[in-house]
Parts: structure tokens; sequence; C-alpha cells
């Protein structure tokens, strides 16, 4: 007889029911095998009577929070799970429906990996649910990177990891249960850029990160928060912003993670310092260009980082023109993510 396999999906809405139904019909018209079942957990800060009938209807566990902040969300949907593995969800976006059982694959074909992240196919605002959406994964199991986090086994370029992106947006992130719940007390206080302090999380676990490919999650572009119906003022005055409280949220992880793992201090070190470098844009300070141009070059020689490069070319170009610069990150945005 074989062992049942639970995964649950965390599903996070705040203040937003437009797309909340397709987000849930992507998850119950999942492909998946007889053996594996699937828990869906619903954490929104809103009520709404159409949805509750219908995540009712469909044994949704439905969270209720007044709780602003999306780690807490997130955290509570931790918390409420009861499979082996974790996808998580944002509320507007959808899952192939084949991402289930492709996760499950390489999570039991690899026993010691914790996290896996996998790539995006882009959406429009307009997109709805349909059982053929998405683009066919087709065979291609062998497109996975497979990291070793281990303490005992720091990466000789940990920048190379970066560079695959692994370290961005929550609905590309699936993890085992067992770190999830060990770190859910943390991450509740994370209330900005959450998938980069689920993966520092999972490189302090000290495992191993996988990484495929394939495009598993349906990212729903917005066109009215990308930076397209946005004044350049305004941009600037939103990016800082988040770099700044983004920097504040990954400080704060790891003075309470305190972690000895090398690859968690390298890597946590390449953050900030792209973070760093990315607010002189966006806050105009024109006279540390240079110095942190260079700083993002020895970045991409000592760790590998390729986007440290790229962000040094547009530091330079910040130096003679800074909005020049500024264009450059808007045009970046508004044509892709």
């Amino acid at each position: 007889m074989k062992t049942e396999k639970k995964v649950s999906v965390v599903i996070t809405a705040h203040n937003r029911k437009k797309y909340l139904k397709d987000a849930i019909k992507s998850i119950l018209n999942q492909e998946v095998d007889h053996d594996v079942s699937i828990e869906i957990i619903v954490v929104s800060n809103f009520d709404d009577p159409d949805l509750t009938r219908f995540m009712k209807e469909n044994s949704i566990i439905n969270v209720r929070t007044d709780k602003d902040s999306f780690g807490e969300k997130l955290a509570a949907g931790i918390d409420s799970s009861n499979g082996d593995i974790i996808c998580f969800l944002d509320d507007d976006d959808m899952f192939h429906k084949k991402k289930i059982s492709y996760v499950l694959e390489i999570f039991w074909n690899n026993p010691k990996m914790s996290y896996l992240h996998n790539d995006i196919q882009t959406i429009s605002e307009d997109t709805t649910f349909n059982e053929n959406i998405g683009e066919t994964i087709g065979n291609n199991r062998n497109r996975l990177d497979v990291f070793n986090l281990s303490e005992k086994k720091p990466l000789l370029k940990s920048g190379k990891l970066t560079s695959k992106r692994v370290d961005w947006y929550v609905s590309c992130i699936s993890i085992r249960s067992d770190l999830a719940k060990k770190y859910s007390s943390i991450l509740k206080n994370i209330y900005r850029s959450l998938d980069k302090a689920l993966f520092l999380v999972a490189v302090d676990y000290g495992h191993e990160i996988g990484t495929t490919q394939n495009k598993l999650t349906l990212y729903r572009k917005h066109e009215s928060v990308t930076g397209i119906k946005t004044s350049k003022e305004n941009f600037m005055l939103a990016k800082h912003q988040f770099t700044m409280e983004s920097m504040e949220n990954l400080e704060f992880l790891s003075s309470n993670l305190s972690s000895s793992n090398e690859n968690y201090l390298n890597l946590h070190n390449v953050f900030i310092k792209k973070m760093q470098a990315n607010d002189i844009i966006y806050s105009m300070k024109r006279k540390s260009s240079i110095q942190f141009a260079l700083k993002m070059i020895s970045l991409f020689i000592g760790q590998g980082c390729r986007e440290c490069f790229f962000i040094a070319g547009i530091l330079f170009i910040h130096f003679l023109s800074p909005g020049m610069s500024i264009d450059i990150y808007m045009e970046i945005q508004n044509s892709g993510i």
C-alpha cells in the first residue's frame, strides 16, 4: 500500500477578492496521482459570502485575520497546514495544472531538498482560469539544479545561486513543512521581501535547494503596479521606501537567526549590498555611484553574482546621467519583471 503524500497550498489575500476564486480553481484542478491529497488554506483579511460559500463547498480551510503584514498571513497559513510539502500562492496568481505533481516528484526524488523554486509564465490582468491554461511542461525533468547548502560545505560562488533568481517571488516557492514550521515565528515579523526571507531561512536550515526552469507558476502582471501608470518621481519614492524596508526586514531576520552558516552570511551580504546599490539610484545619490559600482564588480568577481555586474553598469550610467538610470530601471520593470 502506498503512503499518502499530502501537500498544503497556502494562498494569501489582502484587500483583493477579484482573482481569488481563479487561484483556488487552479489548485482544485491539479492533475495528481491517487495517493496525493491537497490541502488548501486561504488566509485573508476580509469576509465575502460568495467566497466563503465556495470555500466551504470545496473543503478549503478559511483563515481570517486582521493582520496587515504579509509575514503574519504566511505564518498563519504555515501554522494551520498539515502537509509534508507547502506551496505558496498569491491570490492573483495561478498554478499550472501539473505543478504539484512535478513539485512532489522532485522532493520525493531528492530527500535532502528543503526548498524548491520554479520559473513563471506571465499572464495579463484579464486572464481567467481554464483547465488548459499555461504552457505544457513537457519532459523536462532534467531541468533541475541542486545546491548543497550544508554548513560544512560553503558554496565557492554563492552569487551564482542568486543569479538564478531562486530568491524571487513567493508564488514560485515550495518548501518542506518541517523547515516552514521551524521558522514561522520569525517569518511572521517580516512584511517586506518575504521571498528573500523564505530563501534565507532555507539557507540557514542547511540542506539542499533546488531550482527548475519549468514554468509552473502563472504570474499575473498588473500594469497598474509596474510603473507604467506612475510618474518617475512616484516610481523612485516607492522603490526607495520598499528597498529601505526590505533591508530593515532582512537585518531583523539575521539578528534573530544569528546564523553560523557561511552560505547564509555570504548570501545575506550579497542581498544587502545589491539593495544598497539600487537605492543609490532610486534616491539619486550620484556621488556614491562609482564607489558602489566597484563593490558590485567585486561581488561579481568574488561571488559570481551576474546581476551585480549589471547593477555596476547602471551605477556608472547613474554617475553620468541620474535621469537615464531611472529611465532604464523603469523600462526594465515595465517590459518584464
